[in-house]
C-alpha cells in the first residue's frame, strides 16, 4: 500500500517527466511542420528577378491563448514544474491536483498546411498513434475504447479511454484531440479508476473548445 504523502510527491515528479517526454515525443510528429514563406524569388535569363506567388499561408494564431490555463481549473490544482519551452506552433501545459490525485495536461497545436491538416485528422482518428505519442517510458496504456459524444467538436474531434497504471495505483486515462480551422488541441486527463477527480473530461473538453474558438476571431 502506497502512503499518501510519498503518492502526492510522486504525482508531481511523474507529471514533470510524463509532460517532457511528450514534448521530446512530439517535435517527430510529422503534422508540426513549419510554415513556408509567402512567396519565392526566382531569377528569369536575363537575370532580372521576379516574385514566384506560393501559396497563401495563414498568420500563425495565437497558441498560447488556446492552451488550457490553470485559472481555468478548479482550486487545488498547481503547474507541473518546469514545463517545455512554448514556441510559435505549439504550447504545452499540465496540472496536478495532489489531493483527488489527477494530472491533466496537453498542448494545443497550429496546424498551418494541407499536410499538417491530413496528419492531424489521421492521428485524431488513430488511438493507436495517440497512444504511442502519450506513453511514457514508466506507462503503457490498453484496453483503448472510444468516449460516446467527443466527435461533434470543431472541425474534427475524436475522444477515447485507456487502461494505465502509476507506481502500482490503476489509473484511467480520457484522451481528447480535435481541429478547428488551422488550430488543433491534444490533452489528456488521467485519474483513479472510478473516482473522475476534481474535473471531468467533459468539462474540460468545453473550456478548451472555447478557448479555441477564441483565438480563431
Amino acid at each position: 500500500m502506497i502512503k499518501k504523502k510519498n503518492s502526492s510527491i510522486f504525482l508531481v515528479v511523474f507529471a514533470g517527466v510524463f509532460l517532457f517526454s511528450m514534448a521530446c515525443q512530439s517535435v517527430q510528429v510529422p503534422f508540426l511542420s513549419t510554415p513556408t514563406p509567402s512567396s519565392t524569388i526566382t531569377p528569369t535569363a536575363t537575370s532580372t528577378p521576379t516574385i514566384t506567388p506560393s501559396p497563401t499561408v495563414p498568420p500563425i494564431p495565437n497558441i498560447s491563448n488556446a492552451a488550457l490555463a490553470l485559472m481555468d481549473l478548479p482550486k487545488g490544482f498547481e503547474v507541473i514544474p518546469n514545463p517545455p519551452a512554448a514556441t510559435e506552433t505549439e504550447k504545452f501545459y499540465g496540472y496536478v491536483d495532489t489531493k483527488s490525485f489527477q494530472i491533466i495536461m496537453g498542448t494545443s497545436i497550429a496546424v498551418m498546411t494541407d499536410d499538417d491538416r491530413i496528419g492531424f485528422d489521421l492521428m485524431l482518428n488513430n488511438p493507436d498513434m495517440l497512444i504511442e505519442l502519450f506513453a511514457a517510458e514508466d506507462m503503457k496504456f490498453s484496453n483503448a475504447r472510444p468516449i460516446e459524444g467527443m466527435d461533434i467538436y470543431g472541425d474534427k474531434s475524436s475522444g477515447f479511454m485507456a487502461d494505465t497504471n502509476i507506481d502500482g495505483l490503476q489509473m484511467v486515462a480520457e484522451f481528447f484531440v480535435m481541429r478547428e480551422k488551422n488550430v488543433g488541441g491534444i490533452f489528456i486527463n488521467l485519474h483513479r479508476v472510478n473516482k473522475p477527480g476534481a474535473v471531468t473530461t467533459e468539462e474540460v473538453v468545453a473550456i478548451l473548445v472555447q478557448k479555441i474558438a477564441s483565438v480563431l476571431k
